[in-house]
């Protein structure tokens, strides 16, 4: 893993940490449920948006740069990362991926598989695993 995935793990076990002190420790003794219920999912949510940005840092960080497949049997290189936003449920992400590309040959996201939804980004090798329809 990478510092910054190291980094984001290291947060997210002080932050359920907190979590479980928020639910346990002195302000739960005078908390409504509605001020509990409000305050847990505030923060659920900030969880999940930490979680999600772990799980593309390492996509991003296991992701294949060598040549990939193009068109009548050439390869494309690897030419630079790209930036995509994404709008999830926890909040605006930005999505680092691979892209390939070649003078006189269309450019690729992750892979030579073309995706034509509007928005649509393939991440890391194994692409039919991680479709990602970005917003925006």
């Amino acid at each position: 893993m990478s510092f910054n995935s190291t980094q984001i793990i290291h947060e997210l076990r002080a932050d359920f940490e907190q979590l479980i002190e928020l639910v346990t420790g002195p302000e739960s003794q005078t908390a409504t449920l509605n001020q509990m219920e409000r305050s847990l999912f505030r923060r659920v949510l900030r969880l999940g948006f930490k979680l999600l940005q772990l799980f593309l840092c390492t996509r991003t960080h296991a992701e294949s740069h060598a040549p990939q497949p193009g068109a009548h049997g050439t390869t494309v290189p690897y030419h630079s990362q790209k930036a995509v936003d994404y709008f999830s449920i926890f909040g605006k992400l930005e999505v680092e991926h691979a892209y390939f590309y070649q003078s006189g040959q269309p450019g690729e996201s992750a892979s030579a598989q073309r995706v034509e939804s509007a928005g649509a980004l393939l991440l890391g090798p194994a692409d039919g695993e991680c479709r990602i329809a970005g917003g925006g």
